[in-house]
């Protein structure tokens, strides 16, 4: 396909092509209308004459354009052009988690429930309006770039359970390595469906090796239906007993085994994450910068400062002084330290103010010093006149 082609009457721009699958390839385009990059999946030329193709091609369209979140793709558009049907999706600038995970040794465990949390929110967000996405592995988790939550992407063999006739019984669709025992065997699907493969994903982020391998897709079907999963903790040690314990129950082969939800099974992992290991340090904050690839990484800036709680001060004691900032120690004055009141005493009632006569008044009024020496005078005046008249 040429590049520059306009698409769909005109609004989107193929600028060049980002993927390919085995059943459509993806472009980078640009909505005109909009102004913004998005993503043309276009469904390969061989493939556009098969009917059955054509009609899950348009449910995976209307599926994802039926449900929106923070960890789901949201899908923009659909049309056709030159008889070709085209889905148009956002565009998340990141790798997906194929290029992410660590082979044979897996990532931090913390990180691997990071990145599972995200992926169980989007599963919750399907399955609460009734679809099983059918087709959970490493490919169709993205992880944007910046530190944003991994969202799920490609519904092409979802199933809605209001439209049941996307998958005949008996058809087998997925990805060998992260297929379920119900869907190997052609038995009915459910939210344990996804329960499963996303345990799988699971199992191989924390050891970086898939549950069970094999040289064909059929001995890999053949060991999810009759083997048991190999112990975590067998491959790597470090992993928490507890968090072995969930992927291990995300395995069961009985779905109702399994957790009953995409939401159990995230506030388990939350639990595991809530309680740091001997010797951990401090606790876990997410940090997507830790395991993105080295031409993916971002800068990251520095983390505010803990705040330090004040101390609680009791009401019956006094407070204590503040310390001057700026000033040299020989230089802060002395605050009088006044004793709080005892608060079990309750309210003291104010003291009566003492009526203030006029003559009161008055004398404030009256300088003092004259009259006191006005006074004197007067007292000699009559004692000479005393001594005098006798």
């Amino acid at each position: 396909m040429q590049q520059q082609q306009l698409i769909l009457d005109g609004r989107y721009e193929l600028r060049h092509q980002i993927g390919e699958g085995g059943f459509s390839r993806a472009y980078l385009a640009h909505d005109h209308r909009l102004g913004r990059d998005v993503v043309a999946k276009i469904l390969r030329v061989e493939l556009s004459t098969d009917a059955a193709t054509l009609q899950r091609f348009e449910r995976e369209a209307r599926i994802a354009a039926s449900v929106s979140g923070p960890n789901i793709v949201d899908v923009y558009d659909y049309g056709m052009t030159n008889g070709q049907p085209v889905i148009i999706s956002q565009l998340i600038s990141g790798v997906d988690l194929s290029r992410v995970i660590r082979p044979e040794s897996g990532l931090r465990y913390e990180d691997a429930i990071d990145i599972m949390l995200d992926v169980l929110g989007g599963l919750e967000t399907l399955h609460r309006a009734g679809i099983q996405h059918r087709d959970i592995k490493p490919q169709n988790i993205l992880i944007p770039k910046w530190d944003a939550p991994a969202k799920l992407t490609d519904f092409g063999i979802s199933r809605s359970s209001n439209d049941p006739r996307l998958t005949d019984p008996g058809t087998v669709l997925g990805s060998p390595i992260y297929m379920s025992p119900e869907q190997i065997d052609g038995r009915p699907v459910t939210i344990a469906t996804d329960i499963y493969s996303a345990s799988v994903v699971m199992f191989e982020l924390l050891t970086g090796r898939p549950p069970f391998r094999g040289e064909s897709g059929s001995q890999v079907m053949i060991q999810h239906l009759q083997k048991s999963p190999p112990a975590p903790r067998s491959l790597k040690p470090e992993i928490p007993l507890q968090l072995e314990r969930i992927v291990l129950k995300g395995l069961e082969k009985d779905p109702t085994d399994r957790f009953r939800s995409a939401r159990e099974m995230a506030e388990a992992l939350v639990a595991v994450r809530n309680t740091p290991s001997p010797g951990a340090g401090p606790t876990y904050e997410p940090d997507r910068t830790r395991y993105m690839p080295a031409d993916d990484q971002v800068t990251v800036i520095s983390k505010m400062p803990e705040r330090r709680e004040a101390p609680v001060q009791k009401r019956d004691q006094a407070p204590a002084p503040r310390p001057q900032v700026g000033r040299k120690r020989g230089f802060q004055r002395e605050r009088k330290q006044v004793p709080l009141r005892n608060p079990a005493a309750g309210r003291s009632t104010p003291k009566p103010t003492p009526k203030r006569s006029w003559l009161n008044i008055r004398m404030r009024t009256i300088p003092r010093y004259p009259v006191i020496i006005m006074l004197v005078l007067l007292i000699a005046v009559l004692l000479l006149a005393a001594i005098q008249g006798t």
